[in-house]
């Protein structure tokens, strides 16, 4: 990697553990392991194979889209592609969105798809993501700043509703763009050709003409993918119920709506696996519903302990498919 990337990577990733130690000791450690204590080898089992079956299914929406597209991944392969696509993101400053370049480059390595082609089906399961998952947010979201707004500062909180607020036009505008056969990136592009390289933007166009050709030729495949995609969001709160009853946490759907949008939430804090913010946020939640942070904070850490497990399998494909950080400058 580069020099710059990695002293925001290191500077990112000491945000986070400052952040987590002060949330691990705000809650008490001793309350952290007492909540531990409830979740005995067989029901972590259980909630673990539940979770993995989640990512099975959102799995099988990828490989929807890209039969779509002509292209017919073995689900195997394209597990261990998604997986690496995962793990790398996962030590990125953003979890959730910094893996895309190493899915793009093993698209075009293992399975002979174009950049172009690869890079639209990257982007169209990003979008059902958030897409499916916005209105879910943006009801917990208020539903916590209208019940407990006083644990959140003015600022945090206007902070959280502008950047849910910007992402919710920018979803809804893509569909639109895209629908019409209208620019989205591109219009972005266009007014910083100077600043952009004129190959970027070329690039931008051949991938937006991927996702015209994809939604005017696929529109029933459109509607099937994002409603498996909300099936995917009813099933994580599902988990979250499972979970938190584990740890003795009987959580109301309205509850569980609001853990739901704050985990969305603190995955945009620029920390490698949302580290610190996943655990504050559930801090917060659950102390203000009278669990106590330190049901939050292992609420979230066994959170986390799945998505190391799938992050470690990733390092392993990535390993085996023979990719180096430094060539991730794609």
């Amino acid at each position: 990697m580069k020099k710059n990337n990695a002293l925001t990577l290191l500077l990112s990733l000491l945000l986070g553990l400052f952040i987590l130690a002060y949330v691990v000791s705000s809650a008490g450690i001793n309350n952290i392991i007492k909540a531990f204590e409830l979740v005995s080898f067989y029901k972590y089992l259980f909630a673990f194979g539940f979770y993995f079956l989640i990512y099975l299914l959102a799995l099988a929406r990828w490989g929807m889209v890209l039969v779509a597209v002509k292209h017919n991944v073995p689900f195997a392969k394209l597990l261990s592609l998604r997986l690496s696509e995962w793990a790398f993101g996962y030590i990125t400053p953003f979890a959730r969105m910094g893996g895309e370049p190493i899915m793009a480059y093993l698209f075009k390595k293992e399975c002979k798809i174009e950049y172009k082609e690869g890079i639209a089906v990257i982007i169209l399961n990003k979008v059902m993501d958030w897409a499916a998952a916005l209105i879910i947010t943006i009801i917990g979201i208020l539903l916590f700043m209208l019940s407990y707004s006083g644990y959140l500062s003015k600022k945090m909180s206007f902070a959280i509703i502008a950047a849910v607020l910007i992402l919710s036009v920018l979803t809804y505008l893509f569909f639109i763009k895209i629908g019409k056969r209208e620019g989205f990136f591109s219009a972005v592009t266009k007014y910083f050709k100077k600043i952009f390289h004129s190959n970027i933007h070329n690039g931008v166009l051949k991938v937006e003409n991927e996702l015209h050709d994809f939604f005017r030729k696929n529109k029933r495949r459109v509607i099937i993918a994002l409603c498996i995609s909300l099936i995917i969001n009813l099933l994580t709160i599902a988990n979250y119920k499972i979970l938190a009853l584990f740890l003795g946490a009987n959580l109301s759907v309205v509850q569980l709506l609001m853990i739901f949008a704050l985990i969305t939430v603190a995955y945009l804090v620029p920390t490698p696996g949302s580290l610190g913010s996943l655990e504050g946020a559930m801090a917060i939640v659950f102390y203000a519903l009278g669990y106590g942070a330190g049901v939050g904070v292992a609420f979230a850490l066994i959170l986390r302990s799945f998505e190391l497990i799938l992050t470690g399998l990733g390092l392993l494909f990535i390993s085996y498919y023979g990719i180096k950080l430094k060539g991730a400058n794609i």
